[in-house]
């Protein structure tokens, strides 16, 4: 195989753009997996796209899409796709692709709509022998990716059958028995749990990963789930869901619940115990310990779940019985679609027969003897506690802030209470709260002090201690002090994830971009490298996995660096990592705007709206290309969506302006302007354009008025003035008119237009000598409106000026040789000074051009009579 792969590559060294060559090899690599030189061989063909047949275009948007779906570059996988799709959307194979993409994107609806057409398709065209996906695999692994869909969203009964179906297809596909096992057993049918996962040990050969399951299905020692509660209905009722399988009792421990608490605990048979709440969790909890009979204690709060496929590694691990005590990862969960959290190590399970206490009246800990240590493993707890809404999280803090300042009144030198009050000073409503800066670095700085990391039990508070320090000083700009701390961190824990990101964004901010993107890579690679698992010290990580965060400020770095192309490429990996960020997804969108790639740029735009994410960037971007492809009504829409969430955003009202004028609706433009001007106290942006559009409707008052609002903020400039200029022109007053023509002029940098306007109201009020003045100087800068040297010449004849009057219809005559009106003025002028037969040879030029314009042939036969009684 490495012969004929050697063969292949070396036959298209040469010849990079033979079609049939290129394909050979993506297609042997696609057989083999071999799945970074599929898009390598295949791309050097993209130049001649589109190919001289639908069969060439076919085979090679299905391989490259194949090839960027195994790099897990999902923008240009879908990207393809959709081109493919656009030009047969039969092509099942490229269904079968975007299916495992939405998968992977959690999105799970669209995942279920692509697998269901590939199944429809591929059923209808089975003799299709140019596809990859015809086999009976391939339709057993869309099956069990649909079934995880419908898990996903709650239609456990489709799951079921899903999951059956695709075993039914190819028995030795070990997924969908792991996966309807795991399912079954969630739903508390062991028995049939167990059965399916000995079927599947018996019809495949990949069955470590049964095995196990079976291992934890035979659970032998009994767990009681100990809690404490007060009011938690709202999260109660999921919580006992999670563990109501496979734990022998469930103690609930309520403090004074006046909900429906209790009634949903009954439903699960809990053992209910109540303790008045006396302001001390450690009671609460230690209170529960004594009410447990099994041989193991389980540790799980209402606002906690456990992770159901996680449920036959904690049986094993319990009945291996080598451990006493368990330390399992707790996931805090932020966010609707679960895309931000952070971790810690948490020691949750314990033999009952080693009598622990917790200590701690709040963020209390299990106070655990010298000498024993936990087992690590990588079982996960969801916790949801700190995403609840605004208001329950502020009373949450404010109780839990009460109880820690009640703590180190009575013990000042403890730290972990020191670190934990930290913790919620630094929470904001809208992020870091920069007025607690000097209590959070008060407390930090006292409990490195209190703190030696070469403690065990203290290392932990150190070193969480140094972050809060770290990013204290990050957030208030004191960027050496946070590169510092960062340091102290970094040196006692090489991969402490928080602060080594935060040392990319320390340089970042110091306009390093080259130095950032070094330290971005780094955190990178030991998160890569990061297990959860094997973490030994209990630290918050607030950046187990900031990717995300990482690659989009890479992807800043390197568009400051002038480096597009690599910032492209981050900003995709982002978006692969998380289909929904906003930030992400509009730079990514407004480059391929900017670079004319519109439908790529339209589709990133739209993953926003069709998310829900109303971002005013990808709107306005919407409506750009919505205008260029001459959509002018859905541009309207996204314009007036703007509005919707930004009633004064300036670029969406010129640019809806710009609509309404162009439809003749200038009544609804001022209406709009109206609006977003309304209830706002100055003027603004917008009052210039409200007052041009009620120029417009010739409302002359009401567009003064408008404009004038940004003379009373000193927002007026050049043009402004000489609009309102023109507003008392048409209103007949012609004196106020000037001296805001005049205010125009005087402007830095002037308004052009202003001296014309100056000069044609300087007609108005009978000062011919000071209009010329105003009209060249326009014509000093707007050298091609040679109409206003005819004006001026007429200006100069009513003046008396006919030598003057010449020079100014002659400079019109350059441009205009062929007007017989302005030669007819010239030959007049030349007639007064006494030049008859200059005169003469003018009426007579301006005859020949226009022999039908009177006033010429009248003079012209006037003088000749002259001439010849003379």
């Amino acid at each position: 195989n490495d012969t004929r792969l050697l063969a292949l590559k070396n036959s298209l060294k040469d010849n990079p753009e033979n079609f049939d060559m290129a394909i050979e090899l993506a297609e042997y690599c696609y057989n083999n997996n071999v799945n970074s030189t599929i898009v390598s061989a295949l791309i050097p063909l993209q130049s001649n796209y589109p190919f001289d047949d639908e069969t060439k275009q076919s085979k090679y948007n299905r391989l490259l899409a194949f090839g960027y779906v195994r790099e897990n570059r999902i923008l240009e996988a879908e990207s393809i796709i959709n081109r493919g799709l656009k030009a047969n959307d039969k092509e099942f194979d490229l269904w079968y692709a975007l299916a495992f993409i939405r998968a992977s994107m959690k999105d799970y609806s669209q995942s279920i709509t692509a697998g269901n057409k590939y199944l429809e398709y591929q059923k209808a065209d089975r003799s299709n022998d140019c596809a990859y996906t015809s086999s009976h695999k391939h339709r057993s692994n869309i099956l069990n990716s649909m079934a995880i869909g419908y898990k996903e969203t709650g239609q456990i009964d489709d799951a079921v059958s899903k999951f059956k179906e695709a075993i039914a297809l190819d028995p030795q596909n070990h997924l969908p028995y792991l996966n309807l096992a795991a399912l079954l057993a969630g739903q508390k049918n062991l028995e049939e749990a167990e059965k399916i996962v000995n079927d599947g040990l018996k019809n495949c050969s990949q069955v470590h990963e049964l095995r196990m399951l079976l291992d934890g299905y035979r659970k032998k020692t009994t767990i009681s789930a100990c809690m404490i509660v007060k009011n938690e209905e709202d999260m109660l009722d999921e919580c006992l869901a999670s563990i109501r399988d496979w734990v022998d009792e469930i103690i609930l421990v309520d403090t004074g619940s006046t909900d429906r608490t209790i009634e949903i605990a009954k439903s699960y048979g809990a053992k209910i115990f109540h303790q008045e709440w006396e302001g001390d969790f450690s009671k609460a909890r230690n209170y529960s310990l004594e009410q447990a009979s099994s041989d193991w204690i389980f540790i799980i709060d209402a606002d906690e779940r456990i992770c159901s496929e996680d449920v036959p590694h904690i049986i094993r691990v319990i009945n291996e019985a080598k451990h006493e005590f368990i330390s399992i990862n707790v996931i805090n969960i932020y966010g609707e679609n679960e895309n931000q959290t952070t971790f810690l190590p948490s020691e949750r399970f314990f033999k009952r027969e080693l009598n622990l206490k917790y200590k701690g009246i709040v963020h209390n800990q299990l106070d655990v003897p010298k000498g024993l240590s936990a087992l690590r493993t990588s079982i996960r707890l969801k916790h949801y506690g700190y995403g609840l809404a605004p208001e329950k999280m502020k009373k949450k803090l404010a109780r839990s802030r009460e109880l820690l300042e009640k703590q180190l009144s009575e013990n000042p030198d403890n730290a972990f209470a020191r670190f934990n009050l930290s913790q919620i000073l630094r929470a904001g409503e809208t992020g870091f709260a920069v007025e607690n800066a000097p209590q959070i670095i008060e407390n930090s700085t006292r409990a490195v002090e209190l703190t030696d990391p070469k403690i065990q039990n203290q290392r932990h508070i150190h070193l969480m201690s140094l972050d809060q320090l770290a990013w204290t000083n990050f957030f208030i700009e004191e960027y050496d002090k946070a590169e510092e701390f960062c340091h102290s961190a970094i040196n006692l824990k090489a991969d402490y994830l928080d602060p080594l990101l935060l040392l990319g964004h320390i340089a970042m901010r110091q306009k390093e971009f080259s130095k950032a993107l070094d330290l971005y890579e780094k955190y990178l690679q030991v998160q890569a490298a990061y297990d959860q698992g094997t973490e030994l010290s209990n630290v918050i990580l607030f950046h187990v996995d900031s990717r995300v965060s990482a690659y989009y400020s890479m992807a800043l770095a390197y568009l400051s660096l002038n480096d597009q192309e690599s910032s492209i490429t981050n900003l995709r990996h982002t978006l692969s990592l998380n289909n929904t960020y906003l930030d992400a997804a509009t730079r990514l969108g407004r480059i391929c705007y900017e670079d004319g790639r519109i439908d790529e740029a339209e589709e990133l735009f739209m993953r926003q709206v069709s998310k829900g994410e109303q971002s005013i960037e990808a709107l306005l971007g919407l409506a750009s290309i919505c205008s260029q492809k001459d959509k002018v009504s859905e541009s309207e829409e996204y314009l007036c969506s703007v509005l919707e969430i930004d009633a004064r955003n300036t670029v969406a009202l010129t640019k809806l302006v710009q609509i309404y004028r162009n439809s003749d609706r200038l009544n609804e433009a001022a209406d709009i302007l109206k609006k977003a001007i309304k209830g706002c106290s100055g003027g603004s942006q917008t009052d210039k354009l409200l007052g041009s559009v009620l120029y417009d409707l010739g409302k002359y008052e009401e567009s003064r008025i408008a404009l004038s609002r940004l003379v009373t903020i000193n927002m007026a400039d050049a043009e402004v003035f000489s609009d309102i200029g023109n507003c008392y022109f048409k209103l007949g007053e012609f004196e106020t008119a000037e001296k805001y023509y005049q205010k125009s002029i005087e402007s830095t940098p002037p308004f052009s237009t202003a001296y014309k306007n100056l000069g044609v109201c300087r007609i108005h009020l009978n000062r011919g000598k000071e209009a010329i003045w105003a009209f060249e100087k326009y014509l000093e800068v707007n050298l091609t409106e040679f109409e206003l040297w005819q004006i001026i010449g007429e200006i100069y004849e009513t003046l008396s000026d006919p030598s003057n009057a010449i020079n100014s219809y002659e400079k019109y005559l350059t441009s205009q040789p062929e007007s017989a009106p302005v030669l007819t003025r010239l030959a007049e002028c030349y007639l007064v000074m006494g030049h008859a037969d200059s005169a003469i040879l003018g009426f007579k030029r301006a005859v020949e051009i226009d022999p039908g314009y009177s006033p010429a042939a009248k003079r012209l036969g006037s003088l000749s009579q002259e001439t010849s009684r003379a």
